[in-house]
């Protein structure tokens, strides 16, 4: 802590890394996408993805974040 007082170059550089993982891994899009692989896990496909197609809704898109 002492450091990171002292050196506002890190922290500026931690805070922007943490700020970009956080975005990568805690997004809503990345959320979502990990909980529609939990229900699917259970056998239980997901309302969005049972609607069809001809009311407008295309499915869910692949998301780059979700890569486990």
């Amino acid at each position: 802590i002492c450091h990171l007082f002292g050196d506002p170059g890190l922290r500026a550089r931690m805070g922007a890394m943490g700020h970009a993982r956080f975005v990568r891994d805690f997004s809503i899009e990345c959320v979502l996408a990990r909980l529609v692989t939990i229900y699917r896990g259970f056998g239980i496909e997901p309302l969005a993805a049972r609607r069809p197609a001809a009311s407008g809704y295309q499915g869910m898109k692949p998301m780059p974040c979700f890569s486990q």
